[in-house]
């Protein structure tokens, strides 16, 4: 199998995981409308079915077997919060005799910090899938173009978040520097293009404890 072949099956493949991310997103919206004061079981079953199906990304996610430095982390730095996450889907979609799961609870608790994780978690598997057209050789519009199908067939696009808002940009430096006919409209896109390459659009994982014990000793 040529390269080509693999690069056209990866993205059919993304393409199907960002349905998932999609899904999740749905869940997501519901958990994040929850009013401050807790409903009892509005409340748990909101943040249940978020978790569930965020455990559904991320097994995808590991199926895709893609490289990316700052998930890599995230989900090694907690091994323990996968596996709650894995043991809240099951209880969610497969009946329980008990009214309240314990493996739900544990998550609800967030004394493994699970909720702030999953948030975190959450927000970089859609800036994996919002940058993921522009890992394509070819012109900028090009890359841009299969954005736009690839949203299309997922029936969504991750367009409300930090990322999006620093790809927005960068793709207008990106035009910029294509057509600027001066020196200094070339190297002030070029500088803006650099930095927001380094920039951290996703802050929440800068919140969890062991990612910032992490950063203090490495």
């Amino acid at each position: 199998m040529n390269k080509s072949t693999n690069k056209l099956k990866s993205l059919t493949t993304v393409v199907a995981w960002g349905q998932y991310v999609y899904w999740c997103e749905l869940q997501f919206s519901r958990f994040r409308a929850l009013p401050e004061e807790k409903d009892g079981a509005h409340h748990i079953g909101v943040v249940a079915h978020w978790l569930a199906s965020e455990h559904v990304v991320l097994e995808g996610w590991l199926q895709l077997r893609h490289s990316d430095e700052k998930l890599e982390k995230l989900i090694s730095l907690y091994p323990d919060n996968v596996e709650a996450l894995r043991r809240c889907r099951n209880a969610v979609y497969h009946f329980q005799t008990e009214i309240l799961d314990k493996r739900i609870i544990k998550c609800l608790f967030d004394k493994n910090e699970e909720l702030l994780w999953s948030i975190a978690l959450h927000y970089e598997f859609q800036r994996y899938l919002l940058n993921f057209p522009y890992t394509f050789s070819g012109t900028q519009e090009e890359k841009e173009e299969l954005a736009e199908e690839m949203a299309g067939c997922v029936g969504w696009w991750p367009t409300e978040t930090g990322s999006a808002g620093v790809r927005r940009i960068f793709n207008k430096c990106m035009g910029l520097a294509s057509i600027a006919s001066d020196d200094d409209s070339v190297t002030l896109a070029a500088s803006t293009i650099e930095k927001l390459a380094r920039l951290d659009a996703e802050p929440f994982s800068a919140n969890l404890s062991r990612w910032i014990t992490n950063v203090s000793t490495s």
